[in-house]
């Protein structure tokens, strides 16, 4: 039998094997000048609506597919966008946005 200790160890080791494998197959997120482009400041301006539904949809897909959760940190969410050592500057601003549109859920509202 496991112990919970070594079920925790178990439940992370296969989240980042599913972490590794979505990052995979982000082919935007796999290309250098398409990440940069991706990973500026988003500043809430109208042209700039597709990187809001880019990073909503990345999102709700990690969520999904990775956390297997409806909710993670805004810092959880963004360590698992630091690639190469970039970070997406812009996300932080994009994850306040989306609970403003009500497109991500705050455990703190249910």
């Amino acid at each position: 039998f496991l112990k919970m200790g070594d079920m925790f160890e178990v439940f992370e080791e296969q989240k980042q094997q599913r972490l590794q494998k979505f990052l995979e197959n982000q082919h935007q997120l796999q290309d250098d000048k398409e990440r940069h482009y991706l990973f500026l400041s988003y500043d809430h301006n109208e042209d700039e609506e597709h990187l809001y539904e880019f990073w909503r949809d990345m999102v709700n897909d990690l969520l999904g597919k990775v956390f297997k959760r409806t909710y993670a940190s805004p810092e959880e969410i963004c360590k698992c966008f630091t690639i190469k050592g970039q970070k997406p500057f812009g996300l932080v601003n994009i994850l306040r946005e989306m609970k403003l549109r009500k497109e991500l859920i705050d455990p703190d509202e249910l």
